[in-house]
């Protein structure tokens, strides 16, 4: 599975320039002979995988369509993730059982973890690297403290600590879904069949590449409409432009019809097909994934009236500092000023409130139209966008005119795109007939199921089956 002549040892204790040898031998070396079958490389060709669809708009899956898999635990991925599992599996165990195959990889072939909720992933976050740290830290600085006074004066600061954060980390829940920070596996179609360190390249030699059957167990993979993982090879991810998912390789949907565990003759049938949805006109995403802008939009503006309304509650932090007031007393205005008194008073400066009824009333006073701006500047912040005042007040101008006209999902459809930084996917030629080669899968040649230097359109030629093979 691989060429190395020493056996790579990166791992995140290793320090530099040793570190970055040994990574870029791995990434070079290993799946690197020239009849590997294709590998998933999430770092470095393929980031943003199941994270959005096939026009870069960033996504998250609907729990409706998830679906338990085998083994102990809840476990879910997608529906048609399930189905293609099981009967890996169940060719796997029959392998395992029979004849005593694969056993240098699993002693039993189980799946430990998959699906991960974005929900849970993002609030960790934004408690821990947002909240946290602007409210102990960045407003705790007197002279940032001073200067809020209200929740217009909050939202500003909070847009001032977004730019400066922008370096660090994502701050709304689509940033942080197209970040490096949030993994591939929220998507529903991942599943890990091991626990190892991600980051211990000789564990990944040691466990899996260098072992005799893990070739034969790649093709096997790969013959159920599954990758292998580059970087983790313990984990497995649907391909959904295989034709084993998508069903276009002449095998009417059913169960995998095998009377043997023949490593060499695996039957596996279309899996996206059985429940109607495909790759090249997006329906698996618009299907069964929700577009998270909106969602992302909805729950800033709650987390930023939470921010407000908890400063509102804490006693050591619902005033912006000390006020000194001083009056002159004077008895007659032909006094001489020596012979005036003056009075220091000392007070408090307490924050105005805001409605702590959210749904009926917060958003009343703070309407959408307030709301949308602040949005877009936080968005163009983490996706490290500029725009000069004029492109600014225009783009507004436009989002605001969609919000009247259409509702607020269009506008923020509308302001999504103009922060979209997902560009590695190309959109589908509007002006051209189905099917085609969607450029889902990065512009690596080396990665891709078909040469990007080829035509746009795929040829409306039979599929290669994957049955029959021979190892």
């Amino acid at each position: 599975m691989a060429n190395f002549d020493t056996k790579p040892y990166a791992s995140n204790t290793v320090g530099q320039p040793a570190l970055f040898e040994q990574r870029l031998l791995y990434k070079e070396k290993a799946f690197s002979r020239l009849f590997d079958p294709t590998p998933l490389d999430t770092i470095y060709e393929k980031p943003f995988y199941g994270k959005v669809d096939i026009h870069g708009t960033p996504i998250y899956p609907s729990e409706v369509n998830m679906a338990q898999l085998p083994g102990p635990g809840l476990i879910l991925a997608l529906d048609f993730v399930v189905a293609a599992f099981k009967d890996f599996k169940e060719f796997m165990d029959k392998a395992l059982a029979t004849q005593g195959l694969f056993k240098d990889l699993f002693p039993s072939f189980m799946p430990r973890s998959a699906t991960k909720s974005v929900h849970q992933l993002y609030n960790s976050h934004f408690v821990k690297n947002v909240f946290e740290v602007f409210a102990n830290s960045y407003i705790n600085v007197p002279k940032i403290n001073r200067k809020i006074k209200n929740f217009n004066d909050l939202v500003t600061e909070f847009i001032s600590y977004s730019r400066l954060m922008a370096d660090q980390f994502p701050i709304t829940k689509t940033g942080y879904i197209v970040s490096p920070r949030c993994p591939n596996a929220i998507s529903g179609l991942f599943i890990e069949l091991g626990r190892f360190p991600y980051g211990d390249d000789l564990a990944k030699y040691n466990n899996f590449i260098s072992k005799p059957s893990f070739n034969r167990y790649l093709r096997v993979a790969t013959a159920f409409g599954f990758y292998v993982d580059k970087n983790a090879p313990w984990r497995v991810a649907v391909n959904m432009d295989s034709p084993i998912m998508t069903g276009k390789h002449g095998e009417h949907p059913g169960i995998c019809p095998w009377s043997d565990p023949n490593p060499d003759n695996p039957k596996p049938s279309g899996y996206m097909e059985r429940f109607g949805v495909n790759l090249e006109d997006n329906s698996v995403f618009s299907s069964y994934f929700y577009e998270s802008e909106y969602f992302s939009y909805e729950s800033l503006k709650a987390r930023l009236w939470n921010l407000y309304a908890t400063l509102m509650v804490n006693p050591n932090s619902k005033t912006y500092g000390t006020i000194y007031k001083i009056n002159n007393c004077t008895y007659t205005t032909w006094n001489n000023i020596d012979g005036n008194r003056y009075e220091t008073s000392i007070s408090e400066g307490a924050r105005d409130t805001i409605p702590l009824d959210f749904d009926n009333k917060f958003q009343k006073e703070y309407t959408d139209e307030y709301f949308l701006p602040v949005y877009l500047k936080i968005r163009l912040a983490e996706s490290h966008i500029r725009f000069r005042p004029r492109q600014f007040t225009a783009a507004m101008k436009k989002i605001l005119d969609y919000n009247r006209a259409f509702g607020i999902q269009a506008a923020i459809s509308y302001l999504g795109s103009l922060v979209q930084r997902t560009n590695i996917y190309e959109k589908i030629p509007i002006d051209k007939e189905a099917p085609y080669k969607i450029k889902y899968f990065g512009t690596s040649i080396s990665s891709g199921l078909h040469s990007y230097k080829a035509s746009d359109i795929i040829k409306k030629e039979k599929e290669p089956e994957a049955t029959n093979i021979k190892y």
